[in-house]
This record gives C-alpha cells, sequence and structure tokens, in this order.
C-alpha cells in the first residue's frame, strides 16, 4: 500500500482495551494493515479519564487519536476531561450501537470527535443525535486468513457458526427482527435433508474457537447462513463468508449496504419470516452451475474490494480528508 509523503509521517494512537483479546478479527484487521503499511500505530490499553494521561504517554499534537472497537464495546465510555478541546485528529468507532445507545450518544456528544465510523447503516441519524460527521464503515475480510484454497468440492450445502442474538440475552434492546438467526438455524436442523454444518449459539465457548477453523469450515461450505444484526448492523461474517467462495443465505440486506450485497449476484434473500427458507435454499442448490458462477465472481469481488488492506487504505483517505 503506497503512501503519500505526508502520510507516511502519520502517528496513529489507538485507545482499545481489547486489542490481542479478542476472538474476532474485526477488531484488530484494519490496524494490522495500517502497521504492515508502514504507519505508525502506538496502541494504549489503560482507561484513560483526562488528556493529562494522553500527554504522559507521548501523545503530541499532530497525532490521530483512534478509539477502537473495543472502546465503546468495551463499556467504559466514561468522560475524558479535556479531550473536546484537543485540537488532533479524533476519529471513534462506533460500535455496537445497541448496548447502551443513549451512553454512547452522550459520550460522542461530549468528546467532540472529527468524525465517526459505523458498519450500522443508521449514520444519517448518529449524524444528526451527535452532531457529528458519521460514515458507514464496512468491516471485511482478512485475505491472509479467509479463502486461502479453492475448494470445488464442498461437504456442505448450508453451515451456521456465530451467535444466535436470542432476544433474552440482550436486556432493552430492540431487534430488526426478533431471534431471526435462532428460528432460521432451528429450521435448517430440523427439516433440511442436506448435508450442513449447523453450531450456534449465543454462549462462544460452544462455538468455533479458532479463526482459522473457521475459515476452514466457510471453504468447506457452499452456502452459509448469515443474518443481520439487532440494528440492521451487517458482521464480518459477510465478507468472511464471500470471501470463501460461499453464499450467504440471508433476510434482506439493508437499503445502506444495498450497494455491496445484491440478492441474486452475490447473496440469496429469504424472509423475515423463514416461511421461504427451505424452499429458497433448495432451489438455489439445484442450480449448481448458477451457484459456482456466484461464487467466483463474489469470491473475487470481496478480494479486490473489501479486505482489511482495502480498509486501511480508505481510513487513511478518511484521515487525509480531515485536513
Amino acid at each position: 500500500m503506497p503512501l503519500s509523503s505526508h502520510l507516511k509521517s502519520t502517528r496513529v494512537i489507538l485507545l482499545d482495551p481489547q486489542w490481542g483479546n479478542n476472538t474476532y478479527p474485526y477488531y484488530f484487521g484494519m490496524i494490522k494493515e495500517l502497521e504492515r503499511s508502514g504507519i505508525d500505530v502506538v496502541h494504549i490499553k489503560e482507561k484513560i479519564y483526562s488528556i493529562a494521561q494522553l500527554k504522559n504517554h507521548g501523545v503530541g499534537k499532530n497525532d490521530v487519536l483512534v478509539f477502537g472497537y473495543g472502546w465503546l464495546g468495551n463499556e467504559i465510555f466514561h468522560r475524558i476531561e479535556g479531550l473536546e478541546d484537543l485540537q488532533n485528529k479524533k476519529i471513534c468507532f462506533f460500535h455496537k450501537p445497541f448496548n447502551n445507545f443513549d451512553d454512547k450518544i452522550s459520550f460522542v456528544k461530549e468528546s467532540q470527535f472529527s468524525v465517526l465510523l459505523s458498519s450500522t447503516p443508521m449514520v444519517e441519524d448518529l449524524q444528526k443525535l451527535t452532531n457529528t460527521k458519521s460514515l458507514l464503515f464496512p468491516y471485511a475480510c482478512d485475505h491472509r486468513i479467509f479463502g486461502i484454497k479453492s475448494n470445488k468440492n464442498r461437504k456442505y450445502d448450508i453451515g451456521f457458526s456465530g451467535a444466535l442474538h436470542l432476544q433474552e440475552h440482550y436486556k432493552n434492546v430492540e431487534f430488526s427482527s426478533a431471534n431471526l438467526r435462532s428460528r432460521a438455524q432451528h429450521k435448517i436442523a430440523k427439516y433440511f435433508g442436506g448435508k450442513k454444518f449447523i453450531n450456534g449459539s449465543d454462549r462462544i465457548r460452544f462455538r468455533i474457537r479458532s479463526t482459522r477453523a473457521y475459515a476452514k469450515k466457510l471453504e468447506n461450505a457452499r452456502m452459509w447462513l448469515s443474518t443481520t444484526g439487532p440494528l440492521h448492523d451487517m458482521s464480518s461474517r459477510y465478507f468472511e463468508v464471500s470471501g470463501s467462495g460461499a453464499i450467504c443465505l440471508t433476510n434482506k440486506i439493508p437499503v445502506g449496504y444495498s450497494h455491496i450485497f445484491k440478492d441474486g449476484e452475490n447473496v440469496i434473500e429469504f424472509s423475515e419470516d423463514c416461511s421461504n427458507l427451505l424452499d429458497v435454499l433448495a432451489d438455489t442448490l439445484d442450480r449448481p452451475n448458477v451457484l459456482a458462477e456466484m461464487s467466483h465472481h463474489t469470491k473475487n469481488e470481496i478480494m479486490q474490494n473489501h479486505t482489511y488492506e482495502r480498509r486501511a487504505n480508505e481510513f487513511l483517505e478518511i484521515i487525509d480528508k480531515l485536513g
């Protein structure tokens, strides 16, 4: 990733308590690519309560402050004294908006960020609520882990491994579709007669622990159950599945993501009530040549435009445009 001369001197100060201590690659995929490109990234894991602490870490006036996924995701978004007056470029990943939403909005308003980045297609609402420029910043696929092998003889017709998002586990959270993953998984597990790998649970220890083991499962599946989150957020699963050459079997794609994922082109949609789920699955599998063509096209599209290396480039462009 070639850098312009003024970006080469950019130093990123990452505030993220969960760095390197999370099973989800999206917490650090883009940051690792920044480091590989030659950007100096300084990671601060401790709780920060004032800009005096930042200065003790050697933070200078030209450094870019980045509040990573783990900051808001870790629920320690207390006020940082003086942050609103700091003139540095300040970027915040608005992560997991379905938890403690009002508190997160207050934290952002108090902190006076330069820009918010969010994977949820609600950036217009975020911008209005926080009076802060907000941009859609999708997840991506780690091309160093996913889609490494080109597997034409796939073992599973359909697979799924992930959180079920049962509403009983999420207090005071408004879901876009109640228990959709649980209902869809249950229907496939009970009524689909083809070859399947089904391993969903809200308890992470019951799911696949290794990211590379997960990648191998995807490379062995023709299709993979992928559903949107509580606020129509789209997880990295969509990109990892597609980058592995499998096709996402999904509920309706949010309008904010319709420029990336399109029904019949790189994903297959089923209805929110799951009434046509099995029919859609069977019809798709009955067209192996069409499915193979979709798989080839989708994998190439993801690997060209939606890797963390590409997101790192886009992130630097955002920094550059902040002036």
